[in-house]
């Protein structure tokens, strides 16, 4: 089974290092730009291959670019937190599939901040690994888990836990998607729930004018918070000021609650 690997992030990182672990055959790296890497040179140590392997490719493959990966000649490649979207020159090549690594539990959440919408709109959590069509998050689903959204969740501590949880659903689910040994199920077309990243620019300001439902204001808050990012904010005196929330659930001792 020749694997073409194009990989970024630290979930990138542990894929590839459970792939050398298991002594897979890995033909090739592909990497972001430097501008727009994260942790590519450790992916890049981890993979064990060498310098002329290891490739970088942006959003625009060229036919010379594409030409490389036909003599690659992958069986499957895997696509783990690759930012751009990729040609259908590029998903026809290897003769099994293109496989990605998805924070979201499909069909719900396709596209961008799948960490956000669950705490905003209340559609489950969770993480899927599926097979890459001509759609944006859309191909038959290979594997999936819920994952339950706690009270004390904003984006950011949503997003750390779906990182362990699709990393542990990649080792738990490579041995079927290797051998063909897993069902696809095919994601009905309207179906879940689709975002763009503009979309979040209407849940960015808190109007101090406007009536809220402590519930919706509270998600907005939760939602908008993971650093560095932007956070929520109001406006005072021409100026944001920007909110940030932090929230702990309270202790029990031998059934006796404990005041923070």
């Amino acid at each position: 089974m020749r694997i073409l690997l194009l990989a970024d992030n630290w979930v990138g990182l542990q894929v590839t290092r459970h792939l050398r672990d298991l002594g897979e055959d890995v033909v090739g790296l592909y990497l972001h730009p430097p501008e727009g890497q994260n942790l590519g040179e450790e992916i890049a140590a981890a993979s064990g291959l060498s310098e002329t392997e290891v490739h970088v490719a942006g959003a625009h493959w060229s036919d010379q670019d594409l030409e490389l990966v036909r003599k690659l000649a992958p069986d499957i490649v895997l696509v783990v937190f690759w930012a751009h979207i990729l040609p259908a020159e590029f998903l026809s090549i290897p003769s099994r599939c293109c496989v990605n690594l998805h924070l979201s539990y499909l069909p719900y959440n396709r596209g961008k901040k799948p960490n956000v919408w669950p705490i905003l709109d209340g559609t489950p959590a969770g993480v899927s690994i599926h097979v890459i069509d001509e759609g944006i998050d859309s191909g038959p689903i290979l594997a999936r888990r819920q994952v339950d959204v706690q009270p004390t969740d904003t984006a950011e501590t949503l997003y750390r836990r779906l990182l362990v949880e699709i990393e542990d659903l990649f080792r738990e689910s490579w041995p079927g998607i290797r051998d063909g040994g897993l069902m696809p199920l095919v994601q009905e077309p309207g179906s879940g729930t689709f975002h763009l990243d503009r979309e979040m620019a209407a849940h960015e300001v808190i109007n101090l004018n406007e009536m809220y439902l402590g519930a919706d204001l509270l998600n907005l808050l939760r939602a908008r918070t993971f650093r560095p990012y932007p956070s929520a904010y109001f406006l005072h005196e021409g100026r944001r000021i920007y909110v940030r929330i932090d929230l702990e659930i309270e202790d029990e001792v031998d059934g006796q609650e404990v005041s923070q």
